[in-house]
């Protein structure tokens, strides 16, 4: 959001300046000045929507699991109050059922904020479990007026396991639908990446007839006909990413960027053909070419990205074993760690210079991967802890989540990184443990060592060099009447074509 604010300012002093020279530049110039100006205009208007769109998207997930821990958290304290005689009174246990009506109140809320979402996600609330839980709070409110504490005990403990289960679920849940949803994200992007590779090689194939056609030629209208054909192709292409843009951050600022140059090229391109401008049209022609391909190889990237993300063993050797060693958890926590620390020192710097200044979006972004390896290193343990089964290690894993928990609310903090270490410590303690007990499955990693090689990613570096090897014409900006360009307009969208 800073990043927006200060490319408004820009765009302010952008519009002062052609106030300023209007009356002193040639129509060509101040041609140039008012494209850049729409291109990013075109560009911070989808910004603004995507972070819009994203920051809803993130709230109603957070908000998910933090109700989730609070629902936790009320089982947990319903519990405590069974087990305590001396607290287990009617006056707690209608406080208990007040705050589970405010639950409920919150998930509606929520509810209502997703179904607001361009693409909802699914929340699968479980009303009849509600239900269940609600009935035995009631009953457990009865029986406490009655006097007859072994049956209010009986009813909530039941409540209690039941908030137990429907939290567990709630948060299983989320966790398989971010995997379903990241699937479903790389189809999509593996479909729009086959389009995008067509309509290039199209592309070029109509770059290399009107390069070397005259402007009498007979063909030249149909040729005309076709560059507008791959406009409309394009569009498909750029409403698919921006849709998936919507509901996944990996498609970044510079994704957009990228989209508006290649519409702004296709335009011109048709511009200039329309006015016979042959030289002009064919180095925009060009662009265009040079643009797709470059825009495929940044997908490209992306998508192996998000194939090394829903797929972490691609990233292994073949032969390797797929199990992850306690060794291999300490080792990536120690490098996390380093990260961390290094991170926040420039953190702490930049606060030095500038007194008060929150996280830009890439530092934002920088914690958030830490976040998420960080999760990766729990989940790691959680597994290795349930095939061997160690208190020890589970009082870790809680530590471990708790950790999570404060990199979100307190970032580049120097108690944050007293935690990661902490947790490297009793690592190293469990590791001795299990040595001493007989149990130590040590090995050396190289899961870091290896990478997955997209077979789509060469194709596109491929392309990316061959088109790069073609000679751009230099773009030139020429006046053109009005009225010239509104008959090509009113011409391509006849619908009696």
């Amino acid at each position: 959001m800073d990043r927006n604010e200060e490319r408004l300012k820009e765009n302010e002093a952008l519009l002062e300046e052609l106030k300023e020279i209007a009356n002193k530049i040639n129509r060509e110039e101040l041609g140039d000045k008012l494209e850049e100006l729409s291109k990013k205009n075109q560009s911070e208007e989808r910004n603004l929507e995507q972070l819009l769109e994203l920051t809803k998207r993130y709230y109603v997930e957070e908000k998910l699991q933090k109700l989730a821990r609070d629902l936790e958290g009320l089982s947990e304290k319903q519990e405590e109050l069974s087990d305590s005689p001396e607290q287990n009174s009617l006056e707690n246990q209608k406080k208990i059922a007040e705050e589970f009506i405010d639950f409920q109140k919150q998930m509606e809320q929520l509810e209502q904020d997703n179904d607001a979402l361009k693409k909802p996600t699914s929340l699968e609330r479980d009303r009849i479990e509600e239900e269940s839980i609600e009935k035995e709070l009631q009953e457990a409110e009865q029986n406490l007026e009655n006097k007859d504490a072994n049956k209010a005990k009986e009813k909530q403990k039941k409540a209690s396991e039941l908030m137990k289960e429907m939290s567990q679920k709630m948060k299983q849940m989320r966790s398989q639908q971010g995997g379903q949803e990241l699937k479903a994200d790389i189809e999509s992007l593996r479909q729009i990446l086959d389009n995008l590779v067509t309509f290039s090689f199209q592309q070029e194939d109509l770059l290399g007839d009107f390069s070397s056609m005259e402007i009498n030629n007979a063909a030249y209208a149909s040729k005309l006909r076709r560059q507008s054909d791959l406009r409309e192709n394009f569009k498909h292409i750029d409403d698919s990413l921006y849709s998936l843009a919507l509901s996944n951050p990996m498609i970044t600022e510079k994704i957009t960027e990228k989209l508006t140059d290649i519409e702004f090229d296709i335009e011109k391109s048709l511009d200039r053909l329309a006015q016979n401008e042959l030289p002009q049209g064919t180095a925009s022609q060009q662009y265009v070419v040079t643009g797709a391909n470059d825009l495929a190889y940044f997908l490209s990237e992306i998508l192996s990205s998000m194939q090394q993300q829903a797929n972490p063993q691609l990233g292994k050797g073949q032969g390797e074993s797929s199990d992850f060693q306690l060794q291999d958890i300490i080792e990536k926590q120690q490098e996390l760690n380093k990260e961390f620390q290094k991170k926040g020192k420039q953190q702490k710097g930049k606060e030095g210079k500038e007194e008060g200044k929150s996280m830009s979006e890439g530092e934002m972004g920088e914690l958030f991967e830490i976040y998420k390896q960080q999760q990766e290193l729990r989940q790691q343990l959680q597994e290795l802890n349930k095939q061997q089964g160690n208190g020890q290690g589970e009082q870790i894993e809680k530590k471990m989540k708790k950790a999570e928990e404060q990199l979100l609310d307190k970032g580049f903090d120097s108690r944050n990184q007293e935690m990661l270490q902490n947790l490297a410590h009793e690592l190293m303690e469990y590791e001795e443990a299990r040595i001493e007990q007989g149990k130590n499955n040590k090995r050396e990693s190289e899961t870091n060592r290896r990478t997955f090689n997209d077979t789509t990613k060469g194709q596109s570096i491929k392309a990316k060099e061959y088109f790069n090897s073609i000679e751009i014409l230099n773009r030139q900006s020429l006046p053109l009447c009005e009225i010239y360009k509104q008959k090509v307009k009113t011409y391509f969208e006849r619908t009696d074509n």
